[in-house]
Protein backbone atom coordinates (compact mmCIF):
# COMPACT_ATOMS: atom_id res chain seq x y z
CA UNK A 1 0.00 0.00 0.00
CA UNK A 2 0.79 3.50 -0.59
CA UNK A 3 0.21 5.04 2.63
CA UNK A 4 -1.56 8.18 4.24
CA UNK A 5 1.34 10.37 4.42
CA UNK A 6 2.33 13.83 2.04
CA UNK A 7 4.51 11.41 0.66
CA UNK A 8 1.47 9.20 -0.50
CA UNK A 9 -0.37 11.87 -1.63
CA UNK A 10 2.62 13.13 -3.51
CA UNK A 11 2.84 10.10 -5.30
CA UNK A 12 -0.62 9.70 -6.01
CA UNK A 13 -0.35 13.64 -8.00
CA UNK A 14 2.50 12.44 -9.65
CA UNK A 15 1.09 9.81 -11.29
CA UNK A 16 -1.98 11.34 -12.20
CA UNK A 17 -0.12 13.99 -13.93
CA UNK A 18 1.92 11.43 -15.99
CA UNK A 19 -1.37 9.66 -17.01
CA UNK A 20 -3.48 12.75 -18.03
CA UNK A 21 -0.37 13.68 -20.04
CA UNK A 22 -0.20 10.21 -21.75
CA UNK A 23 -3.58 10.47 -22.13
CA UNK A 24 -3.81 14.09 -23.58
CA UNK A 25 -1.08 13.11 -25.95
CA UNK A 26 -2.70 10.27 -27.02
CA UNK A 27 -5.86 11.69 -28.31
CA UNK A 28 -3.61 14.51 -30.00
CA UNK A 29 -5.33 15.33 -33.17
CA UNK A 30 -3.59 13.88 -35.98
CA UNK A 31 -0.95 16.50 -38.05
CA UNK A 32 -2.89 18.28 -40.87
CA UNK A 33 -1.42 19.47 -44.06
CA UNK A 34 -0.53 22.94 -43.09
CA UNK A 35 1.23 21.43 -40.02
CA UNK A 36 2.93 18.88 -42.12
CA UNK A 37 3.77 21.71 -44.90
CA UNK A 38 5.25 24.30 -41.48
CA UNK A 39 7.76 20.90 -40.26
CA UNK A 40 9.00 20.45 -43.57
CA UNK A 41 9.50 23.96 -43.82
CA UNK A 42 11.18 24.18 -40.04
CA UNK A 43 13.35 21.01 -41.55
CA UNK A 44 14.75 22.77 -44.50
CA UNK A 45 15.59 25.54 -42.50
CA UNK A 46 17.38 22.76 -40.26
CA UNK A 47 18.78 21.02 -43.10
CA UNK A 48 20.49 24.31 -44.47
CA UNK A 49 21.81 25.76 -41.40
CA UNK A 50 23.59 22.21 -40.75
CA UNK A 51 24.38 22.24 -44.06
CA UNK A 52 22.65 19.11 -44.96
CA UNK A 53 21.89 19.18 -48.79
CA UNK A 54 20.62 15.03 -48.31
CA UNK A 55 18.08 16.48 -45.92
CA UNK A 56 17.16 19.69 -47.98
CA UNK A 57 16.57 17.93 -51.35
CA UNK A 58 14.38 15.40 -50.13
CA UNK A 59 11.68 18.66 -49.53
CA UNK A 60 11.75 18.72 -53.13
CA UNK A 61 9.72 16.59 -55.26
CA UNK A 62 11.25 15.06 -58.44
CA UNK A 63 9.68 17.87 -60.38
CA UNK A 64 10.86 20.25 -58.90
CA UNK A 65 11.47 23.82 -60.65
CA UNK A 66 12.65 26.96 -58.96
CA UNK A 67 14.50 29.99 -59.67
CA UNK A 68 14.25 34.13 -59.22
CA UNK A 69 10.55 35.66 -59.62
CA UNK A 70 9.43 34.86 -63.45
CA UNK A 71 12.28 32.39 -64.04
CA UNK A 72 11.72 28.78 -63.28
CA UNK A 73 15.05 27.42 -65.00
CA UNK A 74 16.52 25.41 -62.08
CA UNK A 75 15.81 21.76 -61.42
CA UNK A 76 16.61 19.40 -58.43
CA UNK A 77 19.42 18.33 -60.01
CA UNK A 78 20.47 21.74 -60.75
CA UNK A 79 19.32 22.65 -56.82
CA UNK A 80 21.60 19.74 -55.82
CA UNK A 81 24.29 21.91 -57.43
CA UNK A 82 23.77 25.02 -55.98
CA UNK A 83 23.63 23.41 -52.52
CA UNK A 84 27.58 21.87 -53.26
CA UNK A 85 28.30 25.07 -54.20
CA UNK A 86 27.01 27.11 -51.40
CA UNK A 87 28.28 25.03 -48.94
CA UNK A 88 31.77 24.89 -50.21
CA UNK A 89 32.14 28.21 -50.44
CA UNK A 90 30.44 29.22 -46.68
CA UNK A 91 31.45 27.28 -43.64
CA UNK A 92 28.76 28.65 -41.44
CA UNK A 93 25.02 29.31 -42.58
CA UNK A 94 22.53 31.10 -40.54
CA UNK A 95 18.75 31.48 -42.15
CA UNK A 96 16.06 32.70 -40.39
CA UNK A 97 12.58 31.58 -41.67
CA UNK A 98 9.34 34.22 -40.61
CA UNK A 99 6.13 35.20 -41.76
CA UNK A 100 5.06 31.60 -42.83
CA UNK A 101 1.65 31.38 -44.25
CA UNK A 102 0.44 28.29 -45.42
CA UNK A 103 -2.72 28.07 -47.67
CA UNK A 104 -4.33 24.94 -48.94
CA UNK A 105 -5.90 24.54 -52.33
CA UNK A 106 -10.03 24.89 -51.58
CA UNK A 107 -10.04 22.53 -54.47
CA UNK A 108 -7.46 20.27 -54.61
CA UNK A 109 -6.49 19.03 -50.93
CA UNK A 110 -3.08 17.59 -52.27
CA UNK A 111 -1.67 20.87 -53.13
CA UNK A 112 -0.67 23.93 -51.40
CA UNK A 113 1.70 27.39 -51.31
CA UNK A 114 3.41 28.58 -48.65
CA UNK A 115 4.72 32.28 -48.54
CA UNK A 116 7.79 33.24 -46.49
CA UNK A 117 10.32 35.74 -45.62
CA UNK A 118 13.81 34.70 -45.64
CA UNK A 119 16.89 35.99 -44.39
CA UNK A 120 20.37 33.89 -45.75
CA UNK A 121 23.53 34.45 -44.35
CA UNK A 122 27.07 32.86 -45.25
CA UNK A 123 30.30 33.55 -44.09
CA UNK A 124 33.74 31.62 -42.74
CA UNK A 125 33.98 33.56 -39.40
CA UNK A 126 31.68 35.37 -37.23
CA UNK A 127 30.50 37.83 -39.56
CA UNK A 128 28.87 36.76 -42.80
CA UNK A 129 30.60 37.56 -46.00
CA UNK A 130 27.55 37.35 -47.83
CA UNK A 131 23.65 38.59 -46.47
CA UNK A 132 20.38 38.52 -48.18
CA UNK A 133 16.94 39.11 -47.27
CA UNK A 134 14.05 37.21 -49.72
CA UNK A 135 10.63 36.89 -49.88
CA UNK A 136 10.01 33.07 -51.18
CA UNK A 137 6.62 31.84 -52.10
CA UNK A 138 6.32 27.85 -52.81
CA UNK A 139 3.91 25.28 -54.06
CA UNK A 140 3.43 21.62 -52.43
CA UNK A 141 2.12 18.65 -53.37
CA UNK A 142 1.19 16.29 -51.32
CA UNK A 143 2.88 12.88 -52.75
CA UNK A 144 2.65 9.54 -50.96
CA UNK A 145 1.84 10.88 -47.92
CA UNK A 146 4.70 13.71 -47.45
CA UNK A 147 4.58 17.34 -48.69
CA UNK A 148 6.82 18.10 -51.50
CA UNK A 149 7.71 21.62 -52.81
CA UNK A 150 6.85 21.24 -57.02
CA UNK A 151 7.60 25.19 -57.65
CA UNK A 152 10.17 27.55 -55.74
CA UNK A 153 10.40 31.15 -56.51
CA UNK A 154 12.41 34.21 -54.59
CA UNK A 155 12.77 37.83 -55.14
Amino acid sequence: AIGDGPLAMKTVLTAGKALLIALLVGCAAPEGPEQAIRKNIEGLETALAERNPGDALDTLADSFLGGKAGQLDMDKEDARKMLAVYFLRYHKIRIVVTQVEVQLDPYEPALAQATASVALAGGERLLPNSAGFYQVESRWREIDGDWKITRLQWR
